[in-house]
């Protein structure tokens, strides 16, 4: 696992969060989005060590829905559409950010050190 996958994973689904609290359409946070969807993308085609892989279809979906909620009129029913699978999708990638913390955390031994 690429270990700047836990802090996309965490940054996605900040981003997730202040979106579907309130969007805004506001220029800033779409242009935000717009990067965080080409680190999402890049990220895709990291290599990984072990499956599943924690940067995939579910996340570069989830800010693709995103973005269209901010780019929507407000009260529109493609935003409504948008939010709604993004808060579906938010829950795998929730999964996936605790499967990546999970395998960023140092090994132990037996003794616990």
């Amino acid at each position: 696992m690429n270990p700047k996958t836990p802090d996309l994973l965490a940054r996605v689904i900040a981003a997730a969060e202040r979106t579907l609290m309130k969007p805004t359409g506001d220029l800033r946070r779409r242009e935000e989005l717009e990067r965080l969807a080409d680190d999402v993308i890049t990220a895709k085609d990291w290599p990984t060590d072990k499956p599943p892989r924690l940067i995939g279809d579910w996340t570069v979906l989830l800010v693709n829905m995103l973005r269209r909620a901010e780019r929507e009129a407000p009260l529109s029913r493609e935003r409504a559409l948008a939010a709604g699978l993004a808060k579906l999708i938010l829950e795998y990638v929730r999964e996936d950010l605790g499967r990546a913390l999970e395998r960023a955390r140092p090994a132990t031994t037996e003794n616990g050190r």
